[in-house]
């Protein structure tokens, strides 16, 4: 994502929380969850280079999920075709090709 995508999307982000933050009273309540520290460090990362604090992108999580009734994303369970082709490239057991008509010749076969 380019330098002015990522602006113009924490830009988006910090509008969206102000506008909740200024719509809603003051007083707060906290949010406890466990979470992997790993994916932890990782989504902050993202966070962090999105100008969004981790309170900030779960208040804009809870919004959306007030507004829509529903989680803000489908959430569904793969197949089993689809959880062995997840399981396999987690593997790393992917198929390769030089180009996308190596590809599509190797699909044919």
């Amino acid at each position: 994502m380019s330098k002015m995508a990522v602006g113009r999307v924490s830009l988006v982000a910090q509008a969206c929380y102000i506008e909740v933050m200024t719509t809603t009273t003051l007083r707060t309540e906290m949010v406890r969850a466990r979470i992997e520290p790993r994916r932890k460090l990782r989504a902050e990362a993202v966070l962090k280079k999105l100008g969004i604090a981790p309170s900030q992108a779960i208040n804009m999580l809870y919004a959306q999920i007030e507004l829509l009734k529903a989680m803000p994303f489908d959430l569904r369970i793969p197949t089993k075709k689809t959880a062995a082709a997840m399981n396999d490239a987690r593997k790393r057991r992917v198929h390769k090709a030089k180009n996308a008509a190596d590809l599509f010749a190797d699909l044919d076969r």
